[in-house]
């Protein structure tokens, strides 16, 4: 099982313009690269455990994981369109995507954590909190207008 990720997907979230030739599918097992009627199509490995139902919220995360380098489109325009996104996910999913986070990189739960918190009240992001290490800074390039819990995750 795999799910589409990079630019294609990021250009179906909202979060850019940019139309890509390059198809990013993200599985367990790692394929060769397959050029398919003018695409290629590229394959790269998560070591996440995860079902069908959780496609959408992982395509999420990857946005998340990298929010820094999504083509046409700023930080914080990124950031806009992510918190609409979460908002009108449902209580048990943004659970199960705060729950999926601590399987992601320290600079994606720190900023998962930022925008729960930011979104909403009352979902425990405790597990995101405990599992960064408090010295680390995340120099993601926020502004803190856009996201005012940033300064409590160590986020830049």
């Amino acid at each position: 099982m795999g799910y589409v990720t990079g630019t294609a997907q990021y250009n179906r979230l909202g979060l850019t313009t940019q139309v890509s030739n390059v198809i990013v599918i993200a599985r367990n097992t790692r394929l060769p690269e397959k050029d398919v009627n003018g695409y290629k199509v590229r394959f790269v490995t998560r070591t996440i455990k995860f079902t069908g139902k959780d496609v959408p919220l992982l395509q999420l995360l990857d946005a998340i994981r990298d929010i820094k380098y999504i083509p046409d489109t700023s930080v914080d325009k990124s950031v806009s369109v992510l918190v609409s996104k979460l908002r009108s996910l449902k209580t048990e999913e943004l659970k199960r995507l705060v729950k999926l986070a601590n399987q992601y990189n320290p600079a994606t739960k720190a900023l998962v954590g930022a925008l729960t918190e930011y979104c909403f009240i009352g979902i425990d992001v405790t597990e995101l909190s405990k599992s960064l290490n408090p010295l680390t800074k995340y120099k993601i390039g926020i502004a803190v207008s856009m996201l005012p819990t940033i300064p409590k995750w160590s986020i830049e």
